[in-house]
């Protein structure tokens, strides 16, 4: 499953601001609590995370834009190159912002398909994460794995997004 690669967890090189940690927790046991049926914790947890992302967005959504403004090629995912890698961990806002702007897309669409009645503010969230991923498309998350992603095409599908 998509998600589950996704729930492994992600870094910049500056070891992410913690904001996008507490994000990143909040999610991914959100995410478990889903899976194992436990639909109370979840929300819990969803609605955590998109607050720690709300947080991110709000301090750093003005140097992440500066960034994305400097670039004029779309930086690469997979596995990369060294300098490649470096070149990518120095847009460390915008790789934070756009990564904070997946997660509340995902957390808001996680809490909408729990109880759409319950959470349609959270279609307003989900739009807004959709909006700001899409402006901040050159935003890169590192996997664990050793490999980059990009938050734009993980919630846009690649169409929408730098190629």
């Amino acid at each position: 499953m998509f998600l589950a690669a996704l729930t492994i967890g992600a870094a910049s090189l500056n070891g992410q601001v913690q904001c996008l940690k507490d994000a990143w927790e909040n999610y991914n046991a959100g995410v478990s609590a889903r899976s194992s049926g436990n639909n109370k914790l979840a929300v819990s947890k969803f609605e955590a995370a998109i607050q720690a992302c709300n947080l991110c967005i709000t301090q750093f959504e003005i140097d992440a834009k500066k960034q994305q403004a400097t670039l004029t090629k779309c930086p690469p995912i997979g596995s990369v190159s060294q300098a490649d890698k470096s070149r990518i961990f120095s847009n460390w806002a915008l790789n934070d912002v756009a990564t904070a702007a997946f997660v509340k897309g995902k957390s808001a669409d996680f809490l909408f398909n729990i109880d759409s009645n319950k959470h349609k503010e959270r279609t307003n969230d989900l739009q807004a994460a959709k909006m700001l991923v899409k402006e901040l498309d050159y935003g890169r998350c590192w996997d664990n794995g050793g490999w980059f992603w990009s938050p734009c095409k993980a919630l846009l599908g690649d169409k929408e997004c730098c190629q």
